[in-house]
């Protein structure tokens, strides 16, 4: 009976062990994920702003895609 007691406790203590580590380890992903993406989103507005200005427009103010 105490083995089946301490079987009980051991898978317990070694489910609880994983989900917690799981869970901090999802938890630090998705972080990361975030934070790189909103730094990703600035570096292509910033591109983007940069290629606008070099980019010829015509007489009427229009860039090539526009007409």
């Amino acid at each position: 009976m105490i083995e089946l007691v301490l079987l009980s406790i051991y898978g317990t203590v070694k489910m609880a062990t994983r989900l917690g580590i799981y869970l901090i380890l999802g938890t630090l992903v998705v972080v990361i994920r975030v934070r790189n993406r909103k730094k990703s989103r600035k570096e292509m507005d910033k591109d983007t702003e940069r290629l606008m200005r070099k980019t010829p427009k015509d007489a009427n103010g229009k860039y090539p895609w526009e007409q």
